[in-house]
């Protein structure tokens, strides 16, 4: 599972330029996660640092979120289903071919954000 670390801006409040403003915008928006498994393997491994807009929640375009089950967070391709029977669910599959992909009600699922951006280890 990803460990998981804000982006913060800690310089003292004085004068904003447009430069600082637009950094503190983008701290409000971003969440930085390390990677943990190797379960989004090619596309991510792990040791990755992922980049993650946290305002980008919208499962209706499928991709790569970061996601909780309330027991930490996981990286995985997530989209909507809309099910006759079931009602709306959330499809969330792995690379891994050993990963089955899973039907997941929406109540328990905690989409933290899209994943936008990763860094590999050096």
């Amino acid at each position: 599972m990803p460990v998981e670390w804000e982006i913060s801006n800690s310089r003292p409040s004085q004068s904003i330029d447009h430069s600082q403003q637009m950094e503190r915008d983008m701290s409000d928006q971003v969440r930085v996660f390390k990677i943990t498994d190797d379960k989004m393997a090619p596309q991510i491994h792990r040791d990755y640092i992922v980049l993650v807009d946290k305002k980008d929640k919208d499962l209706e375009q499928s991709g790569l979120f970061i996601i909780s089950d309330g027991y930490g967070f996981m990286a995985r391709h997530c989209c909507i289903r809309q099910d006759d029977e079931n009602g709306i669910e959330i499809v969330v599959s792995a690379s891994c071919p050993e990963f089955e992909p899973q039907n997941l009600d929406p109540q328990d699922v905690i989409v933290m954000g899209r994943i936008i951006g990763k860094l590999m280890p050096l």
